[in-house]
């Protein structure tokens, strides 16, 4: 998953918008959320995060992800 931009990290919860879901993994590519889902079986070349991830809109309207107030990428 590292090629291309490409990371997925994982958190006991991921929250956008009204939606939480526990247990949760965010991909991410160049920077900006492609997905989300429940954590169903262990994926490789994933950073576990711990905690919530918060997924937001950025001034162009893009998805992005934060942990503990920082971006990811």
């Amino acid at each position: 998953m590292e090629k291309g931009g490409c990371k997925r990290y994982a958190a006991h919860e991921i929250t956008a918008d009204d939606e939480c879901v526990t247990m949760g993994v965010v991909e991410l590519t160049d920077g900006y959320v492609n997905g989300y889902y429940h954590f169903t079986e262990e994926l490789p070349f994933t950073e576990w995060l711990g905690g919530t991830i918060e997924i937001k809109c950025n001034d162009d309207n893009k998805r992005i992800a934060l942990w503990n107030g920082k971006r990811l990428y």
